[in-house]
């Protein structure tokens, strides 16, 4: 028998031997290696494999250092994969421009709808507003119909007959006393044309006279002292 320090358990040396206990290293420096070499990865060599197992080993290196400072060159892709990544180039392209679109399209529709909603609220306060001002035209209608004085008789010596023609071609006319006001043959007019209030004046014809509402002028006052008189309206141009 061999003693255990002969030849058949020496210590191992660099990277062609390891202990006598553990596996043996691989030879990554042959060509062939063998049905145990693995195939090593892309862009590791052998000198780099050799380090590795070195240090997986525990056994100092003996090698040549590789020069990492410098890039291994460039894989050129296969066409193949040029291919496939121009597809999906492409692909992500056309996602992005239909999200794109889509959201574009979106906010579109919202902006339309915001504008519908503001126009329908602008027209319907437009239509509230309208409504309440006829209804306070109305009502202001109602009072002065209903604080007119009451109509003398014909034969009441202080009763005068006022008649004025409107722009339309149309008269109207009603009996006062002379010492009725004269906002009182204005809020008559008002409540027998169609003319806003303060939109018209009032004048006679020979001689020619502008009559204004005044609360302190009485009829006679302000001329009417006829049993018949006859006025014009006149409406005022808009400043």
């Amino acid at each position: 028998l061999e003693d255990e320090d002969g030849d058949g358990g020496g210590e191992g040396a660099g990277l062609d031997g390891a202990d006598a206990g553990g596996p043996a290293p691989m030879d990554l420096s042959s060509p062939q290696g063998g049905a145990d070499v693995p195939v090593l990865p892309e862009g590791i060599n052998a000198e780099e494999a050799k380090m590795l197992e070195a240090a997986m080993f525990g056994i100092p290196y003996t090698g040549r250092i590789p020069d990492f400072s410098q890039q291994p060159p460039p894989v050129e892709a296969s066409p193949d994969l040029v291919r496939q990544r121009s597809i999906r180039a492409e692909q992500d392209a056309a996602y992005e421009a239909s999200l794109r679109a889509d959201r574009e399209k979106a906010a579109a529709l919202q902006r339309e709808k915001e504008l519908q909603q503001q126009k329908e609220e602008a027209e319907r306060k437009a239509k509230e507003e309208a409504e309440q001002a006829e209804e306070a035209k109305r009502q202001d209608l109602e009072r002065k119909r209903a604080s007119l004085p009451v109509e003398p008789a014909s034969d009441d010596s202080g009763a005068i007959n006022v008649a004025v023609r409107l722009p339309d071609g149309s008269r109207c006319s009603r009996k006062f006393l002379r010492s009725h006001p004269l906002n009182a043959l204005f809020d008559f007019v008002d409540v027998q044309s169609e003319a806003p209030p303060g939109s018209y004046r009032l004048l006679t014809q020979f001689p020619r006279r502008v009559l204004s509402a005044d609360a302190d002028a009485s009829l006679e006052s302000a001329g009417l002292q006829g049993r018949q008189e006859a006025l014009f309206m006149e409406i005022l141009e808009e400043s």
